[in-house]
């Protein structure tokens, strides 16, 4: 209290404006995501069996289990917010952390796609069937690149209208395509059509920054230009690293 006494009072009412203006499409994103992520399963159930929503919760699970090891969005969230009144600031800074970000989730995807028969023999012995599912799922996290970016600059930007006009495509682009592709292709059907529906939400929210802000998360030739604003980089991670690790006394070292 002792911090904001002395703070004058808005003479707005900023947090019913707030909850006017972007609140309720923050709400109704919340929704649309809870709908979406829990629509996938009953389709599944309805065009193949209860059997096979067992095969891809399973998966599933192993997906959002490994995809929690690098909290990569949650990091990513203040350290993007905080500069997008520097917008060239933020170009540079999403440049790298875009690149290298890839990178790592190309890496977790190579590795996961090898371990995969492995963790869920031990894991999950009863489910083997998912390991294909699993590993299908697993060419999705090259694509987290984007979902890591995207919604924090969108957010900063106060872009909530259009992440939950986003949202609401997802929601019937999976419905189209799980109607058209499940049928067909069965699980891998399913997976497919996450792939596709996830390509195109990031596609749109690609064209929206740079279109409205000039601001570009990826660019392909990036991946093999290494230039002193890396080298910066990896000199910060390499000192942070040795005062992590290597800060022990004279005394000790002697």
């Amino acid at each position: 209290y002792r911090m904001y006494r002395d703070v004058k009072i808005s003479s707005e009412a900023l947090l019913w404006n707030t909850i006017l203006r972007h609140g309720k499409w923050q709400g109704a994103l919340t929704i649309l995501s809870s709908f979406v992520g829990n629509l996938k399963v009953y389709l599944i159930k309805i065009f193949l069996s209860t059997e096979a929503v067992s095969i891809y919760a399973v998966a599933q699970s192993m997906y959002g289990a490994i995809s929690s090891l690098i909290p990569l969005k949650t990091v990513m969230s203040p350290l993007l917010a905080e500069r997008v009144t520097d917008i060239a600031r933020l170009r540079l800074f999403v440049a790298k952390a875009s690149k290298y970000t890839f990178l790592a989730y190309l890496v977790l995807m190579g590795l996961v796609v090898i371990a995969a028969p492995f963790m869920i023999h031990m894991f999950f012995p009863k489910y083997t069937a998912s390991i294909l599912i699993f590993e299908l799922m697993a060419l999705r996290y090259p694509l987290n690149t984007f979902s890591v970016m995207h919604p924090p600059i969108l957010f900063a930007f106060r872009e909530q209208r259009f992440l939950t006009m986003t949202s609401l495509a997802s929601a019937s682009a999976l419905i189209i395509g799980s109607i058209t592709l499940i049928p067909l292709l069965g699980l891998q059907g399913a997976v497919l059509e996450s792939l596709i529906t996830v390509l195109v939400v990031n596609l749109f929210r690609e064209y929206r920054l740079r279109k409205k802000y000039g601001v570009s998360t990826f660019a392909l030739r990036s991946l093999f230009v290494y230039d002193r604003d890396d080298k910066r980089l990896f000199q910060e991670i390499t000192a942070s690293i040795k005062r992590r690790f290597f800060r022990a006394s004279p005394k000790i070292i002697s």
